[in-house]
């Protein structure tokens, strides 16, 4: 799979760091100051991550796979208006 155009999101402590990827050749990483949390529950920072991306007006469609019941509540929740 190429990683052309692409962006993937790491976090590590309070910090969020995006890897992107141009020309197949060169990754660039950034932190993500909207996306800095202190916390500690994966379920609620995962909704940050969706309405952060919701923002993006190159994301059409966002994708979200866990097996954990809350984070799909959440996701519901967020996603009203």
């Amino acid at each position: 799979m190429k990683l052309q155009n692409r962006a993937i999101y790491f976090i590590s402590g309070d910090a969020c760091y995006c890897l992107r990827f141009q020309e197949g050749m060169e990754t660039i990483t950034d932190e993500v100051e909207e996306l800095k949390s202190t916390q500690e529950e994966a379920d609620t920072r995962i909704v940050l991550h969706c309405l952060h991306s919701a923002e993006d007006s190159r994301v059409n469609d966002i994708i979200t796979r866990s097996p954990d019941t809350d984070i799909f509540v959440f996701v519901l929740h967020s996603h009203r208006e």
